[in-house]
């Protein structure tokens, strides 16, 4: 960690400022990822304090009343014994006992060692999972003052950025309940990665905290939540007229890539736009998060005649919902049984993570996934709708 490593470096220093006194230092990487790191690293070297950069952690052994300190130097592979007088260990950063109290307060996720912001990458510098809950400083990882200003100024833009001028524009019907079908199970209040619903003797969807993810719906048991331009209903009539718009012979596999709208879909689009070979049997149905991929989709696929059926999500770490991603798979790894089941096979259905910048990557993935499903075969008619 970079403040830690500060630490160790400006210790080390002044150590080595002290009449007959030498400072080495044994680490991993040196992490300098901050300002005003670099300068302080060659200003120690400078000053005669030695770094050893390790692979591999090093042995320590008791010899008499002192410990020695053995390990195989990277440079001169030569092995190295140091005798210190003093031996410090790193020091360990870690969040205040009541911290797990407050995110459980706001409804915040945690992250590695606890810290009140998830490892998450949307989520950077300053955000946590929940619209307009912030997180600065040492509450979200082990910062020094000066990021935790830097935090501060970032907090004061997202804000500005929040209220505008005192207003928010939002699309009417964003999200619906269909009170007729909701058995207030709380399946969707237990689910929702961004806390935006809450319960005032029925359940109730914020506008304002709804990022539109969908995962309500697709987790909902009665389809009761619907969302603005992805409802069910949609969805299958875009599966359903895909064959006809992509004009297929009955020796072209027909594939249905569900594509998370904020990496897949780019890719595919870029790839489309770059004129990369793509095959001429796919069909991209555009989602708005991989967590909005129903079973039932999938399902309906087969049933109208798809031969085989992607799933493409954001990577681990990278969904902007979170968790969206991850239902996914969960979703894919239940139909694979399903279909192993009724015996038209797993093999059908795949899962696979697609950044937004990897039309490359996108072109491969759908090319294998076509040769498999031309070894399978068409989908047989008795499965059909």
């Amino acid at each position: 960690n970079p403040l830690m490593m500060e630490r160790a470096m400006l210790c080390a220093l002044e150590i080595q400022r002290m009449e007959g006194c030498n400072a080495s230092v044994i680490t991993g990487n040196v992490k300098l990822a901050s300002n005003g790191l670099e300068g302080i690293y060659r200003h120690s070297r400078e000053n005669g304090v030695l770094y050893f950069k390790l692979k591999e952690p090093p042995r320590i052994e008791q010899d008499g009343d002192r410990l020695n300190i053995i390990f195989t130097d990277p440079v001169m592979y030569e092995e190295i014994v140091l005798k210190p007088d003093i031996l410090v260990l790193e020091e360990e950063l870690r969040p205040r006992e009541e911290d797990e109290e407050i995110a459980r307060l706001l409804g915040i996720d945690v992250g590695p060692g606890g810290f009140l912001q998830e490892d998450n990458i949307h989520n950077l510098p300053v955000r946590s999972n929940r619209v307009g809950i912030y997180v600065v400083g040492s509450l979200r990882g082990p910062l020094g003052l000066r990021d935790g200003w830097t935090d501060v100024g970032n907090v004061v833009l997202e804000v500005r950025n929040l209220l505008g001028k005192g207003k928010r524009v939002l699309p009417k019907n964003k999200v619906k309940i269909h009170r007729g079908k909701c058995t207030t199970c709380l399946t969707c209040f237990r689910l929702c990665p961004h806390g935006a619903i809450y319960w005032d003797n029925r359940a109730v969807i914020s506008p304002l905290a709804c990022e539109g993810c969908g995962i309500c719906a697709s987790e909902c048991p009665m389809d009761a939540i619907q969302i603005l331009d992805y409802h069910d209903d949609q969805i299958k009539a875009e599966i359903l007229n895909g064959k006809q718009r992509l004009q297929l012979d009955d020796a072209t596999p027909w594939i249905v890539a569900f594509c998370c709208q904020n990496s897949a879909y780019e890719a595919g689009q870029t790839a489309i736009s770059f004129n990369m070979p793509v095959p001429r049997g796919l069909q991209m149905v555009e989602v708005p998060c991989a967590g909005k991929i129903d079973i039932d989709y999938i399902m309906s696929s087969f049933e109208y005649g798809a031969d085989g059926v992607l799933v493409l999500a954001c990577h681990k770490d990278n969904c902007k919902s979170i968790k969206g991603n991850i239902y996914a798979e969960l979703r894919v790894d239940n139909t694979r049984n399903m279909l192993d089941e009724i015996g038209l096979g797993r093999e059908r259905v795949e899962f696979k993570t697609i950044a937004s910048n990897m039309p490359v990557e996108f072109v491969q993935t759908v090319h294998r996934f076509e040769t498999r499903i031309k070894d399978l075969g068409p989908t047989p008619r008795s499965f059909l709708f």
